[in-house]
Formats: C-alpha cells, sequence, structure tokens
C-alpha cells in the first residue's frame, strides 16, 4: 500500500458472537497483515478497544472472551447496575472483567497503546437520539476516555447501564450502538480515519439487513465497492450461546476461518497496492 492509503477493519454488533472478532484479527496476525484503522460497535467496540487502546495479546483476549459464558455475562449485567453478586466464580470473573475496563479507562482516543494507529467507535446518544461516534484525530472525541465511549457503545439497553461521557459544554447518555448501525462502515470512511480500504467483519444479526436498506449505506456501497471486502463469520446463536466455552470457541473458529484463501489474497493485494 502508498503512504496515503489505509487499511481498516470494521467490526460488527453481535452479543457473545464478538469472539469471532478476535478469530479473525488473530488471522490477520498470523498473515502479517497490518491493519491502520479499528472500527467497532457494541461487541466490536470492545474487542477493538482491547487490541487497539491497551495493545493486548489476543491469546489474553480469546482467553477472556471464551471464559465469558452467559451465566457470567448476566452476573456481570447485575454487577454494573449495582446490585449484589453472590461470592463465586461468577463474582471473581466480574471483578476481573471490571479490573479491564478500569484499565480502557486510563486510554484515550489519541494516545493508544497498541498496534493499530486509530480506533473508531460508535454509540448512540439517548440524549440527542443519534449517533454517537468517537475517534483518533477528532478536535471533539480525541481527548475522551476510550472506556467510558466503549461502555457505552456495548451497553444493550435493559441489559447494561447506560454511560454518561462529558464533553465541553455537554454531557452525553450513550448505549449499544447496534441502535445506529450493525457495521459502521460510513464512519470508517469519513474524516478524520479517512480509511480506503475496508475489510468488515458482518457477524449475522438481523439488523444487518435494516442497515443494508438504509439510502446512505446503498449509496456508499455503490461508491466503494471495490474497496470493501465482507466476511460474515458462520455463528449458529441459539447452539453455540447453550454449549457455555466449547460453544464460544466455536464462535471464534468460525472467525478465523471466514477470511478463506481468496480474501488473504484480496488484503495482500491492497496491502501491496496492487491491482
Amino acid at each position: 500500500m502508498s503512504h496515503s492509503t489505509k487499511l481498516a477493519v470494521v467490526l460488527s454488533t453481535g452479543g457473545f458472537g464478538g469472539i469471532a472478532h478476535l478469530g479473525v484479527l488473530k488471522r490477520l496476525e498470523e498473515e502479517g497483515i497490518r491493519i491502520d484503522i479499528l472500527v467497532g460497535a457494541s461487541a466490536g467496540a470492545l474487542v477493538s478497544a482491547y487490541y487497539a487502546a491497551l495493545g493486548d495479546p489476543l491469546e489474553t483476549l480469546i482467553e477472556d472472551a471464551a471464559a465469558t459464558t452467559l451465566v457470567r455475562l448476566g452476573a456481570m449485567a447485575l454487577h454494573l447496575w449495582g446490585f449484589r453478586v453472590p461470592p463465586g466464580e461468577a463474582l471473581q470473573h466480574c471483578e476481573h472483567l471490571s479490573r479491564r475496563l478500569l484499565a480502557l479507562d486510563a486510554v484515550r482516543f489519541d494516545s493508544l497503546r497498541g498496534p493499530v494507529g486509530a480506533l473508531g467507535v460508535l454509540a448512540f446518544d439517548w440524549k440527542r437520539l443519534r449517533a454517537f461516534f468517537s475517534c483518533t484525530g477528532s478536535h471533539e472525541t480525541g481527548s475522551v476516555s476510550v472506556g467510558h465511549v466503549v461502555r457505552g457503545s456495548a451497553s444493550v439497553p435493559l441489559v447494561f447501564p447506560p454511560k454518561r461521557v462529558h464533553l465541553p459544554g455537554r454531557t452525553c447518555l450513550l448505549s449499544d450502538g447496534g441502535l445506529v448501525r450493525s457495521l459502521p462502515l460510513e464512519w470508517a470512511f469519513a474524516p478524520p480515519l479517512s480509511a480506503t480500504h475496508v475489510l468488515a467483519v458482518q457477524l449475522p444479526t438481523l439488523r444487518r439487513h435494516l442497515d443494508h436498506l438504509l439510502p446512505v449505506r446503498r449509496r456508499l456501497l455503490r461508491e466503494k465497492h471495490a474497496r470493501i471486502l465482507e466476511v460474515v463469520p458462520r455463528v449458529r446463536w441459539l447452539p453455540d450461546a447453550l454449549c457455555g466455552r466449547r460453544g464460544l470457541e466455536r464462535v471464534y473458529r468460525s472467525g478465523y476461518e471466514a477470511l478463506d484463501v481468496t480474501a488473504i489474497e484480496t488484503l495482500r493485494r491492497w496491502r501491496n497496492n496492487t491491482p
């Protein structure tokens, strides 16, 4: 790729299926394909933030995600709402996840510690009933805590509490980025991130069908179709969700396998700036 060309990986919403995103990142890492920008919403925001903002090894992220079963996720929801979680493994996991979120709180979008140069997170602002996008290079949100925005983006309504984020002159109440888009493609291409090519990792959610009906998305796909590569990991929602760690490991594998030989060749061609 030329110096003026930037590759973004955009990670969709998808709840527990977000571990598939880690499989995609692991495959990219093994193939030596460098990422310039990471953008995510909801579960995709969590994965993007831990990788780009903290620079945690993927093995650590994979282990944390594989250990976060539905039972433990439910305990975390109670914990965040302020309810008491009985002593035991679930409480220990809640405390572990809370420490991980606190680590994110200390990082700003303009001072990332990971291997990716830029990060973007999409959320929904209840106070203004519209999209809220925070990213590296933004004069308004570049100095905002990554952890605060990610907590909002991953806050599924009624399951997790929304997150207040304070900006100069206004306060936002952030919630699930999936209320805006399943896949935040538009923001990856727009300034200040200005990606030129995008690997879009779209988990098979119901929201994705609505996104494709939006005029802004249809226009983007017409204009940028040659510069967007979409992969859809084959997640089996109910069977995998009910199988605990074993099911989560299958979801991870679905993400890893979503990048087939053709996809890898396309990404290499983009990186080498060849037609």
